[in-house]
């Protein structure tokens, strides 16, 4: 890396942006949002750890009661044929799937019969799973720490290599 301001802008907040995606995941407990996670850079100053999943939200924030709307569910997700055994959830909304355009109505009510499957049309409120706050807590610490180790690694390449042995206090 070269001793530029740009380029060390860059450096820096990619840097940030890869330890707040490692910090988010692991306290995310969904395994499908843990994976899609991805840092986006916006700008040489500006990265966001980003989830592609419309129910991300949900997820996070938690949700209120939903009424009025015939739900399906299964007691064991791997059991859900919408999903592919839960390896496959929907990550836009068109991506939805009915019970019915996958399973027949005999394959249904035999799910239903065995107790796998559930209907209801009232589903509680539901608490959230804040892994950003979680994961991103006490960030801005360790953000100083990996501002001064990019910053030392740039002087680090730039000094003769006789006189490179350097620490940045900030």
């Amino acid at each position: 890396m070269a001793f530029e301001p740009i380029a060390l802008r860059r450096a820096i907040t990619l840097r940030l942006g890869e330890e707040a995606l490692v910090r988010a995941r692991r306290a995310c407990r969904s395994k499908t949002l843990q994976e899609s996670m991805v840092v986006i850079r916006y700008s040489d100053e500006s990265v966001a750890v980003f989830v592609p999943h419309y129910w991300a939200i949900y997820y996070h924030e938690g949700s209120g009661p939903i009424s009025g709307k015939r739900m399906a569910f299964f007691i064991d997700k791997a059991d859900d044929p919408r999903t592919a055994g839960a390896r496959s959830y929907p990550v836009r909304v068109s991506d939805i799937k009915k019970l019915t355009d996958v399973w027949t109505k005999e394959q249904i009510k035999a799910a239903r019969k065995s107790g796998k499957l559930i209907f209801t049309t009232h589903v509680g409120p539901r608490g959230g799973n804040p892994f950003f706050e979680i994961g991103l807590a006490g960030f801005s610490a360790i953000a100083d720490q990996i501002v001064a180790e990019v910053l030392t690694r740039a002087l680090i390449e730039v000094l003769p290599k006789e006189e490179a042995e350097i620490k940045l206090l900030l």
